[in-house]
Formats: C-alpha cells, sequence, structure tokens
C-alpha cells in the first residue's frame, strides 16, 4: 500500500502506515466448504414443509414472484455466504410452482455466465459474495429494467421458520417505517452514545439527503436485501466527528464478527483516522488495508476512500435476530449475518466505505468497492437528534431519540 498522507485524529499529517500497517497479523480464511445444493433437508417434515409454505409468501409479498418468471440463483461455495439448505428450499419451491430454475456457482460459472444469465432472467437471488471480486457495479448493471434481485449474502434457512426475520409481516413493517421517516425527516443532526464508549457526532444534509425506507419489497430493475426492515441515509461526507466503539464486525471483515475486545475508531471528519484494539482491530486494519489496495489500482483513486463513514441507519424488523445468538460463545463463533442482524427493530448501524445506495436522493459522494456496516446493539445506547440549523451547531435542545436503550419514538 501506498504512504499517502492521512489526517490522524489531531487533524495533523500522518503516515497511513501508521494507520493501517498490519505486518504480524494476516487475515484468516474461513474453510470453504464444499457447496452441495443437493444435500437433504436437516430438519423434520412438518418444519420444512413450513419454511416451503413461509419461503412463498415471502416470494409472493415481497418479489411479485409469478408462474411467468423465472429464477436466477447464484451461489458459491463458501457455506457462511451461501447457505446449500436455502437453495435447496429456493429450487424445491420453484419446481412445485414450476418455475424455471437455474443454479449457478461462483467459481464454476464465470464472470460471463453469471453476467448474461442475470440479464435473461427475471428474478436473481444472489448468495455470492460480489465484493471480493470488486465487479458489484457491473453486477447490478446487468440487471435488465423488468428484473428483480434480491442479495441475501450470509442469510441462512433459519430466517423461513415461524417467527424467523423473512417471515416480518410486511404491512406491520412498512408502517413502523413511515412512523420513522415522519420522525427522522427533520432532523439536522445525530449525537450517537452507547456503555461501551461511542461517542459520535453525525450530521445529515438536511433538505439534501432523504432517508430511504428499505421494505425489502423488490422493484423492477433493482435490487434489495432479504430480509429487509431499515431506513437509511448518507450523513455529510466531512461533518462526522468522535468515537465509534464497535462489539462486533461486519461478517465480510470476519466472518466469526465477534471481537475479542472492544474495536475503537477514532472518526476524524468524516473518515476513520485511527483503530485500536486487538486482534479484532488487527483483522479490520488488513481488511481496509487489502481494500485499499484493490480499490486504487482498480479505480485510480485514492485510497482512503474506503474509511469514509457512508451510511447511518435504523432496523425495523422486528423478527430480525440480534448479533449473537448465543452470546455466550466465544468471540470466534458465527454470529448472526450482518445482513439480518442489521435489520433489527432497537438497532441502528453506521456503514464505513461506500456512500452510493443505488438510491436517488439517500447517496453521497464517495465511491469504493468496499461497505462495512457495523451494528450497534440497543443496550445502553443514546441516541439524540437536533432539529434545527441554530440547535445543531450550538449542540442544544437535543432530543431523545433512544435513552439509554429505550426507543422513545418506535
Amino acid at each position: 500500500m501506498n504512504s499517502e498522507p492521512k489526517l490522524d485524529a489531531q487533524g495533523e499529517e500522518g503516515n497511513v502506515e501508521q494507520l493501517l500497517t498490519d505486518t504480524n497479523n494476516v487475515r484468516g480464511d474461513v474453510r470453504a466448504n464444499i457447496y452441495d445444493a443437493t444435500r437433504p433437508a436437516e430438519v423434520g417434515p412438518e418444519q420444512h414443509s413450513k419454511r416451503l409454505e413461509n419461503l412463498g409468501a415471502l416470494l409472493r409479498d415481497f418479489a411479485w414472484l409469478t408462474g411467468k418468471d423465472s429464477v436466477l440463483i447464484i451461489g458459491n461455495k463458501k457455506e457462511y455466504n451461501c447457505d446449500p439448505a436455502l437453495v435447496q428450499l429456493i429450487q424445491e419451491y420453484c419446481e412445485q410452482q414450476k418455475i424455471p430454475c437455474t443454479l449457478l456457482v461462483a467459481g464454476e460459472a464465470s464472470r460471463e455466465e453469471i453476467m448474461d444469465a442475470t440479464r435473461n432472467h427475471t428474478f436473481i437471488w444472489s448468495a455470492h459474495d460480489w465484493e471480493e471480486e470488486g465487479s458489484w457495479d457491473e453486477f447490478v448493471e446487468s440487471i435488465g429494467e423488468h428484473a428483480r434481485m434480491t442479495h441475501c449474502d450470509g442469510v441462512k434457512v433459519d430466517c423461513l421458520d415461524d417467527g424467523g426475520a423473512m417471515t416480518e409481516n410486511k404491512g406491520e413493517m412498512e408502517s413502523r417505517l413511515n412512523r420513522m421517516e415522519h420522525v427522522l425527516k427533520d432532523v439536522w443532526g445525530l449525537h450517537i452514545e452507547s456503555s461501551v464508549g461511542t461517542d459520535l457526532w453525525l450530521e445529515l444534509k438536511h433538505g439534501e439527503r432523504r432517508w430511504f425506507k428499505d421494505t425489502g419489497v423488490l422493484r423492477e430493475g433493482s435490487w434489495d436485501n432479504f430480509p429487509g426492515g431499515e431506513i437509511f441515509t448518507a450523513p455529510h461526507e466531512s461533518n462526522v466527528n468522535g468515537t465509534l466503539v464497535l462489539t462486533g464486525l461486519d461478517s465480510e471483515a470476519d466472518p466469526a464478527q465477534g471481537v475479542d475486545q472492544p474495536v475503537r475508531l477514532t472518526i476524524n471528519r468524516g473518515r476513520v483516522v485511527r483503530i485500536d484494539g486487538g486482534e479484532s482491530a488487527d483483522k479490520l486494519r488488513t481488511y481496509w488495508e487489502e481494500a485499499g489496495v484493490l480499490h486504487e489500482e482498480g479505480e485510480g483513486k485514492p485510497w482512503r476512500q474506503v474509511l469514509q463513514v457512508a451510511e447511518v441507519a435504523f432496523g425495523a424488523n422486528s423478527k430480525a435476530r440480534a448479533r449473537w445468538v448465543d452470546p455466550s460463545q466465544p468471540a470466534a463463533h458465527p454470529g448472526t449475518p450482518t445482513v439480518e442482524a442489521e435489520k433489527r427493530l432497537h438497532t441502528m448501524h453506521v456503514a464505513i466505505g461506500d456512500m452510493k445506495f443505488g438510491e436517488e436522493g439517500t447517496e453521497g459522494e464517495i465511491e469504493c468497492d468496499s461497505h462495512l456496516d457495523f451494528v450497534l446493539p440497543g443496550e445502553g445506547l443514546t441516541v439524540t437528534a437536533f432539529k434545527t440549523r441554530d440547535d445543531w451547531e450550538k449542540r442544544k435542545n437535543g432530543e431523545f431519540l433512544v435513552d439509554r436503550g429505550d426507543w422513545k419514538q418506535w
């Protein structure tokens, strides 16, 4: 990586090696499981039948899937990205409904074959980590105007059990998001605090950027996540300052997600300028170092864009699980996939990296191939909103959205 100057926490010129050098710890690869979409279901017939029923409701209510559609499933050989049991369930449902279904596995099928197939199907279920190849934008552009795509990287089949995140009631979630938008649309800035040390001041672009309500309902010519359920926007590029303390990592940076000790990110003028912590901090440094090299080589732009504070969001899915299924497990134990955990009602998340969400009126100016979402659990979380420019600038008359884990508004 180059040594382009970078502002440190005091605003002075520093050297990039002081921020992101990691010569002793190398990001460990999770064991790549051999992908097998034909393995039998691991649950009893009653539960399997219920999952099929819930999958059908999801595809009808959120994806508008009908017998006129053709389905493309894009998987890979890493089971933490792509759950074979979930793929098998989709294939079985399509067979029952006589809907054409194609499965392509990245690494076995070429990128060109996948792109061609994307253009020739009307519904795409993607469980492949496209950021690994730096080709996400190209992939999204391959979606035809008639097609819908859901990106479900890391989602597991148990999300379709009764009470699972992909069984959330669409009407209830839409109503909840409408109430959230009503509160958030007038906010000029947020002060985010937590019991573990987060102290972050985050300015919004009031009147310039809107909050986007992500229900998970797919629109033609676009994509979304399953499960859905969040409201988000891009903050002011250069006016986010303070400290963000992480008790879990994005599964893209570390599939295990847990931390050996809290990771402290110092943020100045909208970008991460310092990373403190144990082995988990080392993993994060390495991830951003590698992402920065790929970004600079592929785009010819400054590497530091991968360190941009990109997004602030609130979860709205009442059935999504918290960060860890079993908090008694060690840090290396795999947790709930980020794409689900970030949707949980009574949590929020802050993202670092790419600000191009593909939603007009919400996205920012910085573009790169890395985007990490860091979920902040509701316990001990306090979020103060400022409703006028004067109040924000003077840091006065703030109103609690969240008061030490007590969500006042929803």
